[in-house]
């Protein structure tokens, strides 16, 4: 009987581990928590569907969809032509949910060209109702070097201490008066890892 009861757990056990013949469920990956798409944009912007433009009016910004990181792809780009201020411009994804006490993954790609007196900016943004304040998550400063033309992966992995609807702000970072450049983004994508 004990040997039986042995046998039953472990087709029962191995029985979960199946999704479907020859696929085991940890290998089937899950559905990202929010996905950011640079597909399409309807309006005359040129910022994404999804997306809205944020930022300082005294820096103009030309908005529209260019070549990804993938072959038949677009990205957001974002060009500042001129800045009469330091201060920052770019785009924010509409609000996603992320659970306390879980943890995610957030990766997207970068590129830039002619800067000038401008560096890349992405961060989450969120409104804490506990403490009655905006709070947000570092995703990537202009500190670190940054390769003109070549898409640059970045991947951070954040568990958020309270329930949250953040938005993703994807930007430009003029740091001094008359500061240029461009910057694309693509594949802003939030998973959740799971607990090991």
């Amino acid at each position: 009987m004990r040997t039986q009861t042995r046998l039953a757990s472990v087709m029962l056990a191995t029985a979960a581990l199946w999704t479907a013949p020859g696929v085991f469920a940890a290998d089937t990956p899950a559905a990202p928590v929010f996905k950011q798409s640079f597909e399409t944009a309807k309006a005359a912007n040129g910022v994404a569907d999804g997306c809205a433009l944020v930022g300082n009016a005294k820096i103009t910004a030309v908005c529209s969809l260019d070549g990804g990181m993938a072959e038949k792809t677009h990205a957001q780009k974002l060009q500042v032509t001129e800045s009469l201020m330091a201060e920052q411009v770019g785009v924010a994804t509409r609000d996603f949910a992320l659970k306390a006490g879980k943890t995610y993954k957030i990766s997207f790609g970068y590129k830039v060209a002619d800067l000038n007196g401008a560096g890349p900016l992405a961060f989450l943004s969120w409104y804490d109702n506990g403490e009655k304040k905006f709070d947000n998550l570092m995703l990537l400063t202009s500190g670190g070097e940054t390769k003109a033309g070549a898409w640059t992966p970045v991947a951070v992995t954040f568990t958020p201490k309270i329930d949250m609807n953040p938005s993703a702000q994807l930007r430009l970072s003029v740091f001094r008066v008359g500061g240029t450049g461009t910057i694309w983004y693509d594949e802003f994508v939030v998973e959740e890892v799971p607990a090991r």
